[in-house]
């Protein structure tokens, strides 16, 4: 069971969701895959605390981004790692703010690795 706002998994027979009192439902729809869409990968983590600390920083200076596989579900056949999408011409300006708030040793892949 899945909470459709914030994506929480919850064992089976709960109904809501504790953080959105809302109905949950059995799966999430696949995420978008924007990569077609003027999005570039720039970074990927396995670490919650990872996103938690890039999520503000690019909302903070205006980059539109999104993480693919935010919610650790996809298995191929381990868990895959968040991978961090920006708009297309923002990617230098994210890498650089993300060069600075010194995040590396939470096990991110570095944010001046060329990924295409």
């Amino acid at each position: 069971m899945f909470c459709p706002q914030c994506k929480s998994e919850y064992l089976q027979g709960i109904k809501e969701c504790a953080d959105c009192r809302i109905p949950l439902v059995n799966a999430l729809p696949p995420e978008p895959d924007h990569t077609g869409a003027g999005f570039v990968q720039v970074m990927s983590t396995y670490n919650l605390g990872d996103m938690a600390v890039i999520k503000p920083v690019l909302e903070n200076a205006e980059i539109e981004y999104y993480f693919q596989g935010e919610n650790f579900t996809d298995m191929y056949p381990l868990v895959q790692p968040a991978i961090l999408y920006v708009r297309r011409g923002q990617e230098t300006r994210a890498k650089e703010l993300l060069a600075d708030t010194h995040i590396s040793f939470l096990g991110i892949s570095s944010p001046d690795a060329d990924r295409t």
